[in-house]
């Protein structure tokens, strides 16, 4: 059973265990000099029974031999998941922006589409609305990545867009 954690900078607090007798060491703190010193001792016997103290370490030195080979264990498995999490997000971020091109391409298409439809739809008598829809038309087309697509059909032998004017 693990021991509340008390006020104080002790990492291993209730975690250091007695060599001897198997309970549980307490943390102590000294001024000694100015300087806060951390302590791990066994004390149980000596209040329970009068016993001599076990055991005293030096809690500096022992916190920084566990805290060092913490990181040298932790180190590779967190470089490794933040690589994994890396790959995640570039691969989530790059269907999102392939999703988005995508959209964009058939909003850009279908707005070409409405424009050649309504320039189907004119009159040529209406020389006016024609003219207009054709320049809507051909800049749509011009500023659209399908127009090949599209316009294919709509090309005379020089390549160029042809006018329903006559």
């Amino acid at each position: 059973m693990l021991a509340a954690p008390r006020h104080g900078p002790s990492v291993l607090a209730g975690l250091v265990v007695c060599g001897r007798c198997g309970c549980r060491m307490l943390v102590g703190y000294s001024n000694a000099n100015g300087k806060k010193a951390l302590n791990y001792r066994c004390l149980r016997n000596a209040i329970d029974y009068g016993e001599a103290k076990y055991q005293h370490l030096s809690g500096a030195v022992l916190e920084s031999l566990v805290v060092e080979r913490m990181l040298q264990a932790v180190s590779p498995a967190s470089l490794e998941l933040s690589l994994a999490a890396t790959k995640e997000i570039q691969h989530e971020r790059k269907q999102l922006d392939d999703h988005w091109q995508q959209q964009q391409l058939t909003r850009s298409c279908y707005e070409v589409e409405q424009v050649r439809k309504q320039y189907a739809a004119v009159d040529p008598e209406h020389r006016l609305v024609a003219g207009e829809l054709e320049r809507r038309w051909n800049a749509r087309r011009s500023a659209n990545d399908c127009a090949p697509a599209i316009g294919a059909g709509c090309r005379d032998d020089r390549g160029e867009y042809r006018s329903r004017r006559r």
